[in-house]
C-alpha cells in the first residue's frame, strides 16, 4: 500500500513539474512574440536623391515577425541618399537608401526671388528658371536678360522654414537635381541671378 502511494505521489509530482515547465515555456514564447523591434519610418515624403538627416525619420516598435529588410537606427542613414521614393509613414527599406556615390542626383538649397506656388509640395516636379541680375548697360544686355531655363524636371525635396531665408529671398527651397545640372545652378547663384521654380508638366508624388 505504501509503495502504491509513493508511486502515485511521484507521478503527481512529475505531472505538476511538467505542467509548470510547459506554462513557463508558453509565457516565454508569448513574451518573445510580443517583443518590439525598432525600425525607421519616414516622417515625410523622401524623394530620390535627397540626402538624409535624423529629422527625416522616426523610430517605431514592430513585431518580431518583420523581415530584417528595413533600417533600424538613424545613425545608419544620416548622410546617405534616397535611391527610391519613400512616402510619409512608410518603413525605410535598406534597398531604398544608398551612398552618395551611387546616385547621379544631389540636393541643394536655393533662394527664390518669388515664393513657390502653394500647390507645390514635397515630391513635386519643378523647373528652375533664372533671370540675370539687372544691368545698367545697354540694349545688348537687355536682350541677354531674358529668363532662361536652368533645370527641367527637378524635384522639390523640402520647403525650408521662411525664418531661415536670406533677407533678399522670398523663399528658400531644397531641390533634387542631376549632378550634370549642378554647375549651371551654382553658376547662376554665384552671378546673383534671380531664381524661380514653377511646376513641370507632370504629376506630384504624394
Amino acid at each position: 500500500m505504501k509503495r502504491l502511494r509513493r508511486r502515485i505521489d511521484l507521478r503527481l509530482v512529475l505531472g505538476l513539474v511538467l505542467v509548470l515547465v510547459s506554462a513557463l515555456g508558453a509565457v516565454g514564447l508569448v513574451r518573445a512574440a510580443g517583443a518590439g523591434h525598432p525600425v525607421l519610418v519616414a516622417t515625410h515624403l523622401l524623394v530620390e536623391g535627397q540626402h538624409l538627416t535624423a529629422e527625416d525619420v522616426a523610430t517605431v516598435e514592430v513585431g518580431s515577425g518583420l523581415p530584417g529588410e528595413y533600417e533600424t537606427t538613424a545613425l545608419s542613414i544620416v548622410g546617405r541618399v534616397v535611391t527610391r521614393a519613400i512616402r510619409a509613414g512608410e518603413l525605410v527599406p535598406r534597398a531604398s537608401v544608398g551612398e552618395p556615390s551611387e546616385t547621379l542626383e544631389t540636393t541643394l538649397v536655393i533662394d527664390l526671388v518669388s515664393p513657390a506656388a502653394t500647390s507645390l509640395r514635397e515630391g513635386s516636379e519643378v523647373d528652375i528658371w533664372a533671370a540675370p541680375a539687372k544691368s545698367s548697360s545697354s540694349v545688348t544686355s537687355t536682350v541677354s536678360s531674358s529668363p532662361r531655363l536652368l533645370v527641367s524636371r527637378a524635384r522639390l525635396a523640402h520647403r525650408v522654414d521662411r525664418s531661415t531665408s536670406a533677407l533678399s529671398s522670398a523663399e528658400r527651397v531644397e531641390v533634387v537635381v542631376s549632378r550634370l545640372d549642378l554647375p549651371e545652378v551654382l553658376g547662376a547663384t554665384a552671378a546673383g541671378d534671380a531664381l524661380t521654380v514653377v511646376a513641370s508638366n507632370g504629376g506630384v508624388l504624394s
